[in-house]
């Protein structure tokens, strides 16, 4: 009866055997708990930056990770919630929450299948990359609260060239042709009349047109080096006589109003910007962009430097037809974004404050229980 009673009597035991009986329950705590204390995560991607329509890789590393059991979540700024999460339960890895949006799959990576492996990789794959993409992105662990860096994703484009294969210009007159794509970053131009280049500017004017221009071609060129890729129109110009029975020029357009890059467009704080206000006219176009009852420009391009939160809006870009009075106005949206790093700090602070309250805390449970330790010895010496 007397042995008995004292296995379950703690005070009946020395320090030592307490100590071994503490580390030997802390070891199987730990085994058999969600361990990913220590661990370290960042984020990488299979480039700089994606293209449109192409595919992407997003790769989750978690190194100090042997015996880890955690959840790993990729993120998106523009989301709320986990774009895709996977589990890894020491040995094994799987996906539980699958990926949110069309044309993205996650899966697990190397090391992931073994629990002694120190470097695991969380792979999530956007199969076509969209515009929407262009974000920041990043991963983290959701039981120990360990989020990477952020990795600002920028998706490449380049579309094609709209304007017309024929125009006709009386003689005397100018013309104005406007060879600006939608195209990031932004593109190079070339305008050349057989091997002679005549312009690296998106808008080719001609001015004082004569009889000896009649039937010469005109070629754009546009040039996304950082993809790279490469397309080309022309057209046609036909010189009327002043003789002629069709001398009199119609003006056309603008037909529509498009800017490069896109709206809407996401933009940091501290960041540049150029948006180009696109349209086609016959003689030529004028633009002027405002913002409310502000006039920002007369030209094409709106220029934004040092970006702030009060930037975001809506901006008006309208296009007029200097032959006639035909105009046409559209909106151009720019959303600045600085939330996840307020959401980081704040996230930091919360994490720094329990960490704290965790460690005084522990300190105080070591104190008492030493405290407790020598009082026993004490009272085994007595």
């Amino acid at each position: 009866m007397f042995s008995t009673w004292k296995l379950v009597c703690f005070s009946c035991w020395s320090p030592k055997t307490l100590l071994r009986l503490w580390k030997s329950f802390l070891l199987a705590f730990l085994l058999s708990c969600d361990v990913s204390l220590g661990a370290l995560v960042a984020i990488s991607g299979s480039s700089s930056h994606a293209v449109l329509f192409e595919p992407f890789t997003f790769s989750c590393t978690i190194s100090q990770a042997a015996g880890l059991k955690d959840d790993v979540i990729f993120y998106q700024d523009t989301l709320l919630g986990a774009v895709a999460a996977l589990k890894q339960d020491a040995g094994p890895c799987s996906v539980f929450i699958r990926p949110r949006l069309k044309d993205y799959s996650a899966s697990c990576g190397n090391g992931t299948d073994s629990n002694s492996s120190t470097t695991k990789d969380y792979i999530l794959k956007i199969n076509k990359a969209a515009e929407r993409d262009a974000s920041y992105w990043f991963c983290g662990l959701n039981i120990a609260k360990t989020l990477s860096e952020k990795f600002r994703l920028h998706v490449y484009y380049l579309s094609g060239v709209i304007f017309r294969s024929h125009v006709n210009v009386k003689e005397g007159q100018s013309l104005s042709v406007n060879c600006t794509v939608d195209c990031n970053p932004p593109c190079d131009y070339a305008w050349t009349l057989g091997d002679n280049e005549i312009t690296t500017d998106p808008l080719l004017t001609l001015t004082a047109i004569n009889r000896n221009q009649d039937g010469n071609v005109y070629k754009c060129t546009v040039t996304n080096s950082a993809i790279p890729k490469s397309i080309s129109e022309q057209f046609i110009l036909k010189v009327l006589s002043p003789g002629s029975e069709n001398r009199t020029v119609h003006p056309d357009g603008p037909n529509s109003v498009t800017f490069s890059p896109r709206s809407p467009t996401t933009a940091g704080e501290g960041e540049s910007l150029t948006v180009t206000c696109i349209a086609d006219c016959t003689p030529s176009c004028s633009f002027s962009w405002i913002r409310g009852n502000q006039n920002l420009s007369s030209s094409s391009k709106l220029e934004l430097t040092n970006i702030a939160m009060s930037h975001g809006g809506v901006y008006t870009c309208t296009v007029k037809n200097t032959g006639s009075s035909d105009v046409k106005s559209s909106n151009f949206t720019l959303i600045v974004r600085d939330w996840v790093e307020h959401m980081c700090l704040i996230l930091g602070i919360v994490i720094g404050v329990i960490l704290a309250a965790a460690i005084v805390a522990g300190w105080i449970i070591y104190k008492r229980k030493k405290q407790k330790a020598e009082y026993v010895q004490t009272e085994a010496n007595n």
